[in-house]
């Protein structure tokens, strides 16, 4: 069962509605993005234009998952990747 909770964010003058649907019974307050901080796990996250959805969802796997860390790529600022984000979608504009 999954709850909606909405929210209205004001950014550069701009109204963003924000619609989250999330499931309580899987209480893990993560979500896409931003969208985080609920009362239970954040399936679906939508703002005046973009939609985040989990398409898949493993409870309890068989085997451990394993993270690697990268051993390629540069690091960068959350500045800096500001930046190269909003460049690269006003490109696709």
């Amino acid at each position: 069962m999954c709850y909606k909770a909405t929210a209205i964010q004001i950014k550069n003058n701009k109204k963003i509605d924000i619609v989250a649907w999330y499931a309580p019974n899987i209480p893990v307050s993560f979500g896409p993005k931003e969208y985080y901080g609920l009362p239970g796990l954040v399936l679906e996250a939508q703002n005046n234009f973009r939609y985040f959805r989990a398409t898949k969802l493993i409870l309890n796997p068989n085997n451990k998952i394993l993270i690697k860390k990268p051993t390629k790529g540069i690091r960068i600022t959350q500045k800096e990747f500001n930046r190269i984000s909003k460049s690269a979608f006003n490109k696709i504009k």
